[in-house]
């Protein structure tokens, strides 16, 4: 007769949640068991990747940099769910007509990362494909003996907005934002416990691409754009809105950084 082992249940169970913690570090690819959980694109519904223009979806092997941006929807977290948000970002993206009458035609979501209002962390396209953009990338040649009016950068040689892309070497992390009736950006600082959920975001992936808290950049500070808003970049820069700043924001972040490098 063999002999029977009886696991007790507290035992068990922590068995049983250090195996699911360790699926979620897998599925998300982030380096701490107990840092930011990532919701998949199949649990927002988001729609599969679209055959298109692959200068939309480039390959990215290798991440320079991680850009802060937020998103623009007229809808608001206030009459529709963070997911509802997601998937018309997404189709808006994927089908949907800009001011000028053209038809978007990016394959997938433009942004690797996206946080909601309540702080859950949304994934969007894949980490190995370049974001989409509807503006150019300035190269760090293209960036030389620039000026910055509060961020927002003022080339020496003034791009085209018609010719957008250089976006190889970015992550990109987004803020979910509507726009009232008037085009007002609403909800363009979330709640202090989600902004912090977002700086520990970011620090995570600064983590896993080896990169340092020298290596965030703000959408508006390498391209011709507002993004992601005078409020979130306040968030990030400080009042001073000067490029080299440090708000509460990039003190978070370098705090959530220096705690994983320990």
């Amino acid at each position: 007769m063999k002999a029977s082992i009886t696991i007790p249940l507290g035992l068990l169970l922590l068995v049983i949640s250090c195996t699911v913690a360790q699926e979620r570090k897998t599925e998300s690819g982030l380096a701490r068991l107990d840092g930011v959980n990532i919701m998949s694109r199949e649990l927002w519904g988001g729609h599969k990747v679209k055959p298109g223009d692959e200068n939309q979806y480039q390959l990215q092997e290798d991440i320079a940099y991680l850009s802060i941006h937020h998103t623009q929807s007229r809808a608001t977290h206030v009459k529709y769910s963070e997911e509802e948000l997601l998937r018309f970002v997404q189709e808006y993206h994927q089908g949907g007509e800009t001011g000028k009458g053209e038809l978007i035609r990016f394959r997938d979501i433009a942004y690797h990362y996206l946080v909601g209002h309540t702080g859950k962390i949304y994934k969007g396209r894949d980490e190995n494909r370049a974001p989409a953009s509807f503006t150019h990338y300035l190269s760090d040649s293209e960036l030389e003996g620039a000026r910055y009016k509060n961020g927002k950068v003022m080339p020496v040689k003034v791009v085209s907005k018609e010719s957008p892309g250089n976006s190889v070497g970015h992550l990109t992390v987004s803020f979910i934002c509507g726009r009232n009736s008037k085009g007002v950006v609403q909800d363009a600082v979330l709640p202090a416990d989600s902004m912090a959920e977002a700086a520990r975001l970011v620090a995570e992936l600064l983590v896993k691409h080896d990169l340092k808290p020298s290596d965030i950049r703000a959408h508006r500070e390498f391209a011709n754009t507002e993004c992601p808003g005078d409020e979130i970049y306040r968030w990030l820069r400080g009042d001073s809105m000067d490029k080299a700043g440090e708000g509460v924001g990039l003190k978070l972040i370098k705090k959530e950084f220096f705690k994983l490098n320990k």
